[in-house]
């Protein structure tokens, strides 16, 4: 049995994965538009839209986890290093 068939049988689900699935494209989406404006050809626009959509959840979940929002900040820190570079 592969892991998400109980997903797929839900209809409910699916229509909450189409709705998580519609908010990421639109955030990456947008962040790739914004790095296109900024200059970035479309694909490296679109490979750092995609980093950082993948980045500042987990710096979101690690800060939490370690009671330390410097964690986070940093992480800001080092995206903003990144896209301005």
């Amino acid at each position: 049995m592969l892991w998400n068939e109980p997903l797929a049988r839900s209809n409910s689900i699916a229509c909450d994965q189409q709705a998580v699935n519609a908010y990421f494209a639109r955030w990456i989406a947008a962040l790739a538009d914004a790095l296109k404006r900024a200059g970035r050809d479309s694909a490296a626009a679109q490979d750092q839209a995609e980093e950082i959509v993948l980045e500042i959840p987990g710096a979101i979940v690690l800060a939490r986890a370690m009671s330390d929002p410097a964690i986070f900040q940093r992480a800001l820190k080092r995206m903003r290093a990144r896209v301005a570079g």
